[in-house]
């Protein structure tokens, strides 16, 4: 197992300024892929190519959004 969901819930509770400025960081980056290309049309490969991350990066960081 990957361990994920461990790291999810610290990451939680107790979240780094690494893993906050990571978090700002690809979320500044979907904000511009949803500007350029409407959110409809955006994909999580936009994403991860603006942010200079791959998919599963943003999976995530951005896995904790409750929306």
């Amino acid at each position: 197992m990957s361990g994920i969901g461990e790291r999810r819930k610290h990451a939680r509770a107790d979240p780094s300024a690494d893993y906050v400025h990571k978090r700002a960081a690809i979320l500044e980056a979907a904000a511009r892929v949803f500007q350029q290309t409407g959110y409809e049309r955006a994909s999580m490969n936009d994403v991860a190519m603006e942010a200079g991350a791959d998919r599963a990066s943003v999976y995530y960081y951005l896995s904790l959004i409750h929306i």
